[in-house]
């Protein structure tokens, strides 16, 4: 969901469990950044190489291991070329080592322009961190100190669950990671996104009654999230554009995809939660000083 909430195509996705390592995602105004950038910091290419060189030893006829990932990648292909070799070489290492990943460790950062709402004063600098989901069950121990790492530095939290898998064990996983969040996040500033509701049949929760068991499961009240603060999303239906839901200021996409954006439920998303942190956290935040990272 998180390419729909930035208006970009910019992370690499597939059936199977894709990110292993968080990516921080730094919204930028257009007037500052005009193309999308990946960067992988010294630090981390040298973590790179070293698991390239444990997993080589050991491929096993498996895809050949990247042993030079650029510093620097712009473009939406080659940052999800690059994002997709970063994440799979750290999930074999994981699998072949058992070594938890350190909470120190640099995790990949992409920069790129984000419209927000327009007619708004300058942006700040705001920073969406895409952490691993609950669908990574034979490393989700090993990458945790860095979740973790990255969680205790936000502001705020969107937390997202998938409609298809209420009830599972990866559901309840889900909310586990997520009522964990209480401990370092303000409850005004804690969102659950529900996606995937366009798979919603005949016989399953109305919004309502999707909203009432989220609150329930995940115990909201106690961590003072406002019932307000459980949305819906299809993010699948968001189109992968720039694209405000202010007509005059889309250069592409037009009425169908303003459509298509206001179905999904991302829109709603955007304006209630990141558009205000970009341009009036104070809105936000209970504290006008605070700053988003």
């Amino acid at each position: 969901s998180t390419p729909g909430l930035v208006g970009a195509d910019l992370l690499p996705t597939r059936n199977s469990a894709m990110t292993c390592l968080p990516t921080r995602v730094v919204l930028r105004s257009p007037a500052d950044c005009r193309t999308p950038t990946l960067t992988l910091a010294h630090s981390l290419r040298n973590d790179l190489a070293r698991m390239a060189d444990i997993v080589g030893a050991d491929a096993d006829g498996l895809e050949p291991v990247p042993y030079d990932l650029p510093a620097a990648s712009q473009g939406y292909e080659q940052i999800r070329a690059t994002l997709g070799a970063v994440n799979d070489l750290t999930r074999r290492y994981l699998l072949a080592t058992g070594d938890a990943l350190p909470e120190s460790i640099q995790v990949p950062e992409i920069t790129t322009p984000y419209p927000g709402a327009p007619g708004a004063p300058g942006m700040l600098n705001v920073v969406l961190i895409d952490t691993p989901g609950s669908d990574e069950p034979d490393v989700s121990t090993l990458i945790q100190p860095v979740v973790v790492g990255q969680v205790r530095q936000a502001h705020a939290v969107i937390s997202v669950l998938d409609f298809t898998k209420l009830g599972t064990t990866a559901s309840a996983e889900a909310c586990r990671l997520v009522e964990s969040t209480a401990k370092y996040v303000d409850g005004l500033l804690r969102w659950v996104v529900v996606n995937r509701v366009d798979q919603r049949g005949l016989d399953d929760l109305s919004p309502a009654q999707l909203r009432g068991w989220v609150c329930a499961h995940l115990n909201l009240a106690a961590g003072g999230v406002p019932p307000e603060h459980v949305l819906e999303t299809s993010a699948i239906r968001a189109p992968r554009t720039r694209l405000s839901t202010d007509r005059s200021v889309n250069n592409r996409g037009g009425e169908e995809d303003i459509h298509r954006l206001a179905s999904s439920g991302v829109a709603d998303l955007r304006t209630r939660v990141v558009d205000p942190l970009c341009h009036a956290p104070g809105t936000l935040f209970r504290t006008p000083h605070a700053h988003t990272r």
